[in-house]
Protein backbone atom coordinates (compact mmCIF):
# COMPACT_ATOMS: atom_id res chain seq x y z
CA UNK A 1 0.00 0.00 0.00
CA UNK A 2 1.38 3.41 -0.86
CA UNK A 3 1.80 5.90 1.98
CA UNK A 4 0.53 9.43 1.93
CA UNK A 5 4.08 10.72 1.66
CA UNK A 6 4.39 9.33 -1.86
CA UNK A 7 6.40 11.41 -4.28
CA UNK A 8 3.34 12.84 -5.99
CA UNK A 9 -0.38 13.15 -5.44
CA UNK A 10 -3.45 13.40 -7.61
CA UNK A 11 -6.53 15.50 -6.95
CA UNK A 12 -9.62 13.33 -6.49
CA UNK A 13 -12.47 13.44 -8.98
CA UNK A 14 -15.89 11.72 -8.86
CA UNK A 15 -16.24 8.21 -7.47
CA UNK A 16 -17.89 5.45 -9.47
CA UNK A 17 -18.09 1.74 -8.79
CA UNK A 18 -19.88 -1.40 -9.82
CA UNK A 19 -20.19 -4.91 -8.53
CA UNK A 20 -20.70 -7.73 -10.93
CA UNK A 21 -20.01 -11.39 -10.78
CA UNK A 22 -19.93 -14.42 -12.95
CA UNK A 23 -19.16 -18.11 -12.91
CA UNK A 24 -18.21 -20.00 -16.04
CA UNK A 25 -20.11 -23.23 -16.65
CA UNK A 26 -19.58 -25.91 -19.25
CA UNK A 27 -21.90 -28.24 -21.09
CA UNK A 28 -21.69 -31.82 -22.30
CA UNK A 29 -23.36 -33.89 -24.97
CA UNK A 30 -25.44 -36.95 -24.07
CA UNK A 31 -24.59 -40.40 -25.40
CA UNK A 32 -28.05 -41.83 -24.90
CA UNK A 33 -27.39 -45.05 -26.81
CA UNK A 34 -24.27 -45.96 -24.82
CA UNK A 35 -25.19 -47.14 -21.39
CA UNK A 36 -21.79 -48.26 -20.10
CA UNK A 37 -18.24 -46.97 -19.89
CA UNK A 38 -16.61 -49.85 -21.72
CA UNK A 39 -14.78 -49.33 -24.97
CA UNK A 40 -17.02 -49.70 -28.02
CA UNK A 41 -16.22 -49.49 -31.72
CA UNK A 42 -17.89 -47.47 -34.44
CA UNK A 43 -17.62 -48.11 -38.15
CA UNK A 44 -18.87 -44.61 -39.06
CA UNK A 45 -16.76 -42.29 -41.18
CA UNK A 46 -15.10 -40.02 -38.64
CA UNK A 47 -13.44 -37.88 -41.29
CA UNK A 48 -16.52 -35.60 -41.35
CA UNK A 49 -16.44 -34.73 -37.63
CA UNK A 50 -14.27 -32.17 -35.89
CA UNK A 51 -11.48 -33.35 -33.64
CA UNK A 52 -9.35 -31.92 -30.87
CA UNK A 53 -6.17 -33.24 -29.33
CA UNK A 54 -5.81 -34.29 -25.70
CA UNK A 55 -3.35 -31.84 -24.13
CA UNK A 56 -1.11 -31.93 -21.08
CA UNK A 57 -1.42 -28.61 -19.31
CA UNK A 58 -2.00 -26.71 -16.09
CA UNK A 59 -5.62 -25.84 -15.30
CA UNK A 60 -7.11 -23.22 -13.04
CA UNK A 61 -10.67 -22.49 -12.02
CA UNK A 62 -11.69 -18.95 -11.14
CA UNK A 63 -14.62 -16.85 -10.04
CA UNK A 64 -15.08 -13.28 -11.21
CA UNK A 65 -16.15 -10.46 -8.90
CA UNK A 66 -16.61 -6.76 -9.46
CA UNK A 67 -14.64 -3.93 -7.94
CA UNK A 68 -13.32 -0.47 -8.68
CA UNK A 69 -9.90 0.87 -9.59
CA UNK A 70 -8.70 4.17 -8.26
CA UNK A 71 -5.74 5.74 -6.51
CA UNK A 72 -4.40 4.53 -3.17
CA UNK A 73 -5.07 6.57 -0.06
CA UNK A 74 -7.10 9.69 0.55
CA UNK A 75 -6.34 12.76 2.60
CA UNK A 76 -7.24 16.42 2.85
CA UNK A 77 -5.20 19.56 2.26
CA UNK A 78 -5.99 22.22 4.84
CA UNK A 79 -5.81 25.95 4.19
CA UNK A 80 -3.46 28.24 6.05
CA UNK A 81 -4.73 31.52 7.40
CA UNK A 82 -3.29 34.54 5.70
CA UNK A 83 -2.96 35.97 2.22
CA UNK A 84 -6.21 37.80 2.70
CA UNK A 85 -8.11 34.52 2.86
CA UNK A 86 -8.70 34.57 -0.90
CA UNK A 87 -7.82 31.55 -3.05
CA UNK A 88 -6.32 32.88 -6.25
CA UNK A 89 -5.53 29.50 -7.84
CA UNK A 90 -6.73 25.91 -7.40
CA UNK A 91 -5.71 22.83 -9.42
CA UNK A 92 -8.16 21.09 -11.75
CA UNK A 93 -9.62 17.75 -10.57
CA UNK A 94 -7.30 14.98 -11.73
CA UNK A 95 -4.21 17.20 -11.81
CA UNK A 96 -0.97 15.49 -10.70
CA UNK A 97 1.11 17.59 -8.30
CA UNK A 98 4.77 16.84 -7.58
CA UNK A 99 7.22 18.04 -4.95
CA UNK A 100 7.70 21.82 -4.80
CA UNK A 101 4.82 22.43 -7.19
CA UNK A 102 1.96 24.60 -5.87
CA UNK A 103 -1.04 22.85 -4.38
CA UNK A 104 -3.00 26.10 -4.35
CA UNK A 105 -2.43 29.84 -4.08
CA UNK A 106 -3.82 32.19 -1.45
CA UNK A 107 -3.53 35.93 -1.91
CA UNK A 108 -1.49 35.18 -5.05
CA UNK A 109 1.09 33.35 -2.91
CA UNK A 110 1.66 29.69 -4.01
CA UNK A 111 1.61 26.98 -1.32
CA UNK A 112 4.00 24.20 -2.40
CA UNK A 113 3.73 20.45 -1.86
CA UNK A 114 6.39 19.30 0.63
CA UNK A 115 7.42 15.77 1.60
CA UNK A 116 8.36 14.31 4.95
CA UNK A 117 7.02 12.35 7.88
CA UNK A 118 6.99 15.42 10.16
CA UNK A 119 4.64 18.24 9.07
CA UNK A 120 5.75 21.85 9.06
CA UNK A 121 4.71 23.55 12.29
CA UNK A 122 5.34 26.48 14.59
CA UNK A 123 4.62 27.24 18.22
CA UNK A 124 1.12 28.43 19.02
CA UNK A 125 0.37 31.55 21.00
CA UNK A 126 -2.37 34.06 21.51
CA UNK A 127 -3.53 35.29 18.11
CA UNK A 128 -1.76 32.50 16.02
CA UNK A 129 -3.07 31.50 12.21
CA UNK A 130 -4.93 28.14 12.81
CA UNK A 131 -5.99 26.10 9.78
CA UNK A 132 -8.70 27.63 7.63
CA UNK A 133 -10.59 24.52 6.61
CA UNK A 134 -10.18 22.07 3.74
CA UNK A 135 -9.01 23.32 0.36
CA UNK A 136 -9.09 20.01 -1.50
CA UNK A 137 -8.81 16.25 -1.11
CA UNK A 138 -6.10 14.18 -2.78
CA UNK A 139 -4.67 10.69 -3.20
CA UNK A 140 -1.36 9.13 -4.17
CA UNK A 141 -0.72 8.24 -7.81
CA UNK A 142 -0.50 4.50 -7.10
CA UNK A 143 -3.41 2.55 -8.67
CA UNK A 144 -5.28 0.22 -6.33
CA UNK A 145 -8.34 -2.02 -6.73
CA UNK A 146 -11.03 -2.29 -4.07
CA UNK A 147 -13.49 -5.20 -3.98
CA UNK A 148 -16.46 -5.49 -1.62
CA UNK A 149 -16.41 -9.29 -1.39
CA UNK A 150 -19.40 -11.30 -0.25
CA UNK A 151 -18.56 -12.87 3.13
CA UNK A 152 -19.53 -16.28 1.72
CA UNK A 153 -16.55 -15.96 -0.67
CA UNK A 154 -14.04 -14.64 1.84
CA UNK A 155 -12.48 -18.09 2.20
CA UNK A 156 -11.30 -17.82 -1.42
CA UNK A 157 -8.75 -15.06 -0.73
CA UNK A 158 -5.84 -14.31 1.54
CA UNK A 159 -3.06 -11.69 1.46
CA UNK A 160 -0.45 -12.52 -1.16
CA UNK A 161 -2.78 -14.41 -3.52
CA UNK A 162 -2.34 -13.62 -7.21
CA UNK A 163 -5.35 -12.31 -9.15
CA UNK A 164 -6.05 -10.97 -12.63
CA UNK A 165 -7.77 -7.60 -13.06
CA UNK A 166 -9.84 -6.90 -16.18
CA UNK A 167 -9.60 -3.17 -16.82
CA UNK A 168 -12.56 -0.93 -17.76
CA UNK A 169 -12.09 -1.49 -21.51
CA UNK A 170 -13.17 -5.11 -20.91
CA UNK A 171 -10.19 -6.68 -22.70
CA UNK A 172 -6.95 -5.42 -21.13
CA UNK A 173 -5.79 -7.43 -18.11
CA UNK A 174 -3.09 -6.82 -15.53
CA UNK A 175 -1.82 -9.03 -12.74
CA UNK A 176 -2.22 -8.11 -9.11
CA UNK A 177 -1.92 -9.43 -5.58
CA UNK A 178 -4.26 -9.35 -2.60
CA UNK A 179 -2.85 -6.77 -0.20
CA UNK A 180 -5.41 -6.86 2.62
CA UNK A 181 -8.63 -8.66 3.49
CA UNK A 182 -10.92 -6.75 5.84
CA UNK A 183 -11.82 -8.24 9.21
CA UNK A 184 -15.11 -6.34 9.57
CA UNK A 185 -18.19 -7.28 7.55
CA UNK A 186 -20.62 -4.51 6.66
CA UNK A 187 -23.86 -4.20 4.75
CA UNK A 188 -23.59 -2.61 1.29
CA UNK A 189 -24.30 1.09 1.57
CA UNK A 190 -23.97 0.94 5.34
CA UNK A 191 -27.66 0.18 5.87
CA UNK A 192 -29.69 -2.82 6.92
CA UNK A 193 -31.30 -4.34 9.97
CA UNK A 194 -30.32 -7.44 11.88
CA UNK A 195 -32.47 -10.51 12.25
CA UNK A 196 -32.11 -10.75 16.00
CA UNK A 197 -31.79 -8.58 19.07
CA UNK A 198 -34.83 -6.31 19.04
CA UNK A 199 -37.21 -9.05 17.98
CA UNK A 200 -38.39 -7.16 14.88
CA UNK A 201 -36.68 -9.50 12.42
CA UNK A 202 -37.69 -13.02 11.46
CA UNK A 203 -35.44 -16.07 11.80
CA UNK A 204 -34.79 -16.20 8.05
CA UNK A 205 -34.29 -12.45 7.58
CA UNK A 206 -31.00 -11.35 5.99
CA UNK A 207 -28.81 -9.24 8.31
CA UNK A 208 -28.61 -6.69 5.49
CA UNK A 209 -32.30 -6.62 4.57
CA UNK A 210 -33.43 -3.05 4.20
CA UNK A 211 -36.13 -2.25 6.71
CA UNK A 212 -39.53 -2.18 5.05
CA UNK A 213 -38.21 -2.72 1.52
CA UNK A 214 -37.88 -6.49 1.51
CA UNK A 215 -34.66 -6.14 -0.48
CA UNK A 216 -31.82 -8.29 0.85
CA UNK A 217 -28.10 -8.32 0.19
CA UNK A 218 -25.20 -10.18 1.76
CA UNK A 219 -22.66 -8.58 4.10
CA UNK A 220 -19.29 -7.87 2.50
CA UNK A 221 -15.66 -7.43 3.50
CA UNK A 222 -13.28 -5.01 1.81
CA UNK A 223 -10.43 -6.56 -0.18
CA UNK A 224 -7.57 -4.36 -1.38
CA UNK A 225 -5.52 -5.38 -4.43
CA UNK A 226 -2.24 -3.87 -5.58
CA UNK A 227 -1.30 -4.10 -9.25
CA UNK A 228 1.92 -5.75 -10.44
CA UNK A 229 2.42 -2.94 -12.95
CA UNK A 230 0.75 0.30 -13.94
CA UNK A 231 -1.24 -0.28 -17.14
CA UNK A 232 -0.15 1.87 -20.10
CA UNK A 233 -2.28 4.99 -20.33
CA UNK A 234 -4.01 4.30 -17.00
CA UNK A 235 -5.69 7.45 -15.70
CA UNK A 236 -8.57 6.34 -13.52
CA UNK A 237 -9.88 8.46 -10.67
CA UNK A 238 -12.49 5.72 -10.18
CA UNK A 239 -13.71 3.11 -12.67
CA UNK A 240 -15.35 -0.34 -12.52
CA UNK A 241 -13.23 -3.45 -13.07
CA UNK A 242 -13.62 -7.22 -12.86
CA UNK A 243 -11.29 -9.36 -10.76
CA UNK A 244 -10.61 -13.03 -11.51
CA UNK A 245 -9.88 -14.96 -8.31
CA UNK A 246 -8.33 -18.43 -8.73
CA UNK A 247 -10.17 -21.01 -6.67
CA UNK A 248 -8.47 -24.28 -7.73
CA UNK A 249 -5.36 -25.43 -9.56
CA UNK A 250 -4.34 -28.71 -11.21
CA UNK A 251 -0.83 -29.02 -12.63
CA UNK A 252 0.53 -31.27 -15.40
CA UNK A 253 -2.78 -32.99 -16.18
CA UNK A 254 -4.46 -34.32 -19.33
CA UNK A 255 -7.36 -32.21 -20.57
CA UNK A 256 -9.91 -32.11 -23.39
CA UNK A 257 -12.41 -29.45 -24.48
CA UNK A 258 -15.48 -29.50 -22.25
CA UNK A 259 -17.72 -30.08 -25.28
CA UNK A 260 -15.87 -33.33 -26.05
CA UNK A 261 -17.50 -34.98 -23.03
CA UNK A 262 -20.37 -37.42 -23.58
CA UNK A 263 -22.74 -38.00 -20.66
CA UNK A 264 -23.32 -41.75 -20.53
CA UNK A 265 -26.83 -43.08 -19.90
CA UNK A 266 -25.53 -45.29 -17.12
CA UNK A 267 -23.76 -42.41 -15.42
CA UNK A 268 -20.34 -40.88 -15.82
CA UNK A 269 -18.66 -39.48 -18.91
CA UNK A 270 -16.80 -40.65 -21.95
CA UNK A 271 -15.06 -39.29 -25.03
CA UNK A 272 -15.01 -40.58 -28.61
CA UNK A 273 -11.40 -41.37 -29.44
CA UNK A 274 -10.61 -41.10 -33.15
CA UNK A 275 -8.30 -43.68 -34.73
CA UNK A 276 -7.92 -43.30 -38.47
CA UNK A 277 -11.39 -43.38 -39.99
CA UNK A 278 -13.09 -44.94 -36.97
CA UNK A 279 -13.82 -43.88 -33.40
CA UNK A 280 -14.46 -45.71 -30.14
CA UNK A 281 -15.87 -44.62 -26.81
CA UNK A 282 -13.56 -44.44 -23.83
CA UNK A 283 -14.89 -43.89 -20.33
CA UNK A 284 -13.14 -41.06 -18.47
CA UNK A 285 -12.90 -39.70 -14.97
CA UNK A 286 -13.22 -35.91 -14.88
CA UNK A 287 -11.39 -33.52 -12.58
CA UNK A 288 -11.01 -29.75 -12.60
CA UNK A 289 -13.05 -27.65 -15.05
CA UNK A 290 -11.61 -24.42 -16.42
CA UNK A 291 -13.17 -21.97 -18.90
CA UNK A 292 -12.98 -24.34 -21.89
CA UNK A 293 -11.06 -27.43 -20.77
CA UNK A 294 -11.69 -30.26 -18.34
CA UNK A 295 -9.20 -32.55 -16.66
CA UNK A 296 -9.64 -36.21 -17.70
CA UNK A 297 -8.06 -39.61 -17.18
CA UNK A 298 -8.96 -42.81 -18.97
CA UNK A 299 -7.61 -45.98 -20.54
CA UNK A 300 -5.24 -45.25 -23.43
CA UNK A 301 -5.53 -41.46 -23.24
CA UNK A 302 -2.25 -39.64 -23.81
CA UNK A 303 -1.24 -36.18 -24.94
CA UNK A 304 -1.96 -35.90 -28.65
CA UNK A 305 -4.82 -38.44 -28.71
CA UNK A 306 -7.63 -37.12 -30.97
CA UNK A 307 -11.17 -36.93 -29.63
CA UNK A 308 -14.39 -35.92 -31.35
CA UNK A 309 -15.90 -32.49 -30.69
CA UNK A 310 -19.00 -30.82 -32.16
CA UNK A 311 -18.25 -29.45 -35.62
CA UNK A 312 -20.03 -26.14 -34.94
Amino acid sequence: MAEFSARQVVVIAAVAGALVGGVVAGGVAVAASRGDTSTASSSGDSSQVATAAVVRTNLTSAVQVGGSIGYDGSYTVAALRGGGGVYTWLPEPGAVIKQDQPVYSAGDEPVPLLYGSLPAYRAFGVGTSAGGGTVLTATSTTPVVIVDLDVSEEYLVKPGDAVTVVLPDGTTTVGGHIETVGSVATCPGGSGVGAGGGGSGSADQSPCESSGSGAASAPTVTVTITLDRIPPGAAFDQAPVNVNITTERAGDVLAVPVNALLALAGGGYGVDVVTGRTSHLVGVTTGLYSDTLVQVSGSGLTAGTLVEVPSS
